[in-house]
C-alpha cells in the first residue's frame, strides 16, 4: 500500500476561489432558484416549521441546478477556521486552537480541558469545510453537559484537510494525531468519546479501525491502557456507492441531499481508496468479524440514522453489524428526519429541541457518567 509522501495542509486542501467567469455563471441562480424552492417547500415537509421547510427546499432547489460540488463549495463554503473564528467571536469564546501534527488543528470550545473530552469531526463528504452550525451543534452540546455534570468536561473540533486534494489516508491520519495529543495531555482514554457526523461518523469507525487493526504506512495509533469512553455516530457514511440500499430511491425527495450528490461526494474520495484501504475507510465493507472486539479499543457506541435520508437502510445495516460483532450499541432511528437533522436544525434556530439530540445528550451524560 502507498500513502502519500507529503501531506496536504489544510489550506492546501481548500479549492482555489472561484473565477470572474465562474462567478458570473452563478448570477442566473438569482432568478432560477425560487421557483424550485416554493415547489420544494411543500413536498414532504409535514411537520416541520416553515424556517425548516425553507432551508430543506433551499439546498434541494441548489443542488438540482446542474452545478458541480466543486463549484458550490468554491462558491460559498468558507475554511473551517475562519468558521470557528466568527463563532468564537459572536459567542464571545477564547480562541483556542493547538496544533496537533499531521497538518492538522484542534478547535477548542471554550477552555481547554483535559479530565474528559468531546472531540468532534464534523461531515461534509470530506470535500467540504465545516459550516457555523456544526459549531452552535458542538457548544449546545458542551453548555448542556456542562449545567448536568459541571465545568470539567471539554469539546474539541478536528480541522482536518480535504479531499480530492488531500486524499486518504490523509484525515486518519490527522484524527489519529488529534487523539493521540488529547492522551498525552492527560485525558484518560475512558474520558475521551469520540464523535462525528456523515463523513466526520465515517472517520470515528476508521479511528476504531486503525485501533483494531493498525493500518501500514500510517502513524501507529496510541497504545490505549483502557478504551476510550465511547464513540457518537450521527447520520454516519459508510459506504461509497448504493450497495442496494433501498432508501436512496425511497428517500431521493424527502432528504436534503439528493441521490445523485451522495454519489459525487462518493466520486470524491473514491480515487483514495486503494483495495488496502478500504475496509477502514469504508466500514461497511469490511469483512465479517473485523469488529470482533471493538469494546477493547471503545466501550460502547451510539448510532444515530433519520428515516428520510438517502442512507438510512445502510446505517441500519451497520449498526446490525455493529451489534453483531461488539457490545453495547444503540441504535436511534429518527423518525421524520434527514441527513445530519439533529445538526442542520441549528441553521434555523431550532437545534437542541429534538428527540434526536435529547437522545444524544442522554447518551452523553450517562457516558461520562462512567469516566
Amino acid at each position: 500500500m502507498t500513502t502519500p509522501s507529503t501531506l496536504v495542509s489544510i489550506e492546501d486542501s481548500y479549492p482555489p476561489q472561484l473565477s470572474l467567469t465562474q462567478r458570473l455563471s452563478l448570477f442566473p441562480l438569482i432568478f432560477t432558484l425560487p421557483i424550485p424552492v416554493v415547489f420544494n417547500v411543500f413536498r414532504h415537509n409535514t411537520g416541520r416549521s416553515w424556517k425548516r421547510s425553507l432551508g430543506i427546499a433551499l439546498y434541494r432547489a441548489l443542488f438540482s441546478r446542474g452545478y458541480s460540488m466543486d463549484v458550490l463549495v468554491r462558491a460559498v463554503a468558507q475554511p473551517t477556521g475562519r468558521v470557528y473564528a466568527t463563532f468564537a467571536r459572536d459567542n464571545r469564546l477564547e480562541l483556542v486552537t493547538e496544533d496537533v501534527g499531521e497538518g492538522a488543528r484542534l478547535h477548542w470550545i471554550g477552555p481547554k480541558k483535559t479530565e474528559r473530552v468531546f472531540l468532534y469531526f464534523h461531515g461534509g463528504g470530506y470535500s467540504v469545510p465545516s459550516g457555523p452550525q456544526y459549531f452552535d451543534f458542538v457548544h449546545s452540546l458542551k453548555k448542556d453537559v456542562t449545567a448536568a455534570l459541571g465545568p470539567d468536561v471539554g469539546f474539541a473540533f478536528l480541522e482536518y484537510s480535504l479531499t480530492p486534494r488531500a486524499p486518504f489516508p490523509t484525515q486518519l491520519r490527522q484524527a489519529t494525531a488529534a487523539l493521540a495529543h488529547l492522551l498525552q495531555s492527560g485525558i484518560p482514554p475512558s474520558g475521551i468519546i469520540i464523535s462525528g457526523d456523515s463523513a466526520g461518523g465515517n472517520l470515528c469507525l476508521q479511528v476504531t479501525s486503525h485501533l483494531l487493526h493498525p493500518l501500514a504506512g500510517v502513524p501507529a495509533p496510541p497504545k490505549l491502557s483502557e478504551p476510550l469512553g465511547g464513540a457518537a455516530l450521527i447520520s454516519p457514511w459508510v459506504a461509497f456507492h448504493e450497495k442496494g440500499a433501498a432508501s436512496y430511491k425511497r428517500n431521493d425527495a424527502r432528504d436534503w441531499i439528493p441521490r445523485k450528490f451522495y454519489d459525487e461526494f462518493a466520486a470524491q474520495v473514491r480515487p483514495g481508496v486503494t483495495p488496502a484501504l478500504r475496509a477502514h475507510v469504508e466500514p461497511l465493507e469490511a469483512p465479517k468479524g473485523w469488529w470482533t472486539g471493538a469494546e477493547r479499543v471503545v466501550k460502547r457506541f451510539v448510532v444515530f440514522g433519520g428515516e428520510n435520508e438517502g442512507i438510512f437502510d445502510q446505517i441500519l445495516e451497520m449498526a446490525e453489524v455493529l451489534k453483531a460483532e461488539t457490545k453495547d450499541v444503540t441504535m436511534v432511528a429518527e423518525p421524520g428526519a434527514v441527513h445530519e437533522d439533529m445538526i442542520n436544525r441549528f441553521s434555523s434556530g431550532e437545534g437542541g429541541q429534538d428527540g434526536g439530540y435529547k437522545d444524544l445528550l442522554s447518551w452523553l451524560l450517562d457516558t461520562f457518567g462512567r469516566a
